[in-house]
């Protein structure tokens, strides 16, 4: 959830630590942008990251 990640990422200075810190939504769970809010409202240093196939082909299709 994002604010275990986010406790994560300060507890361990990950973005120090990491050439990058990777937040990606659970697909239909939860509105990208909704993420992306609260990385910006946050301050966060990190990636925000989308699983393009699931919107290039259909969600439960394998191996694309």
């Amino acid at each position: 959830d994002y604010e275990w990640s986010c406790d994560k990422v300060r507890k361990f200075d990950l973005t120090k630590r990491c050439r990058a810190v990777l937040f990606s939504p659970i697909f239909g769970r939860i509105d990208p942008r909704q993420i992306v809010e609260w990385i910006l409202v946050d301050k966060l240093d990190v990636r925000f990251q989308l699983q393009m196939h699931k919107f290039i082909w259909t969600p439960t299709q394998r191996g694309v």
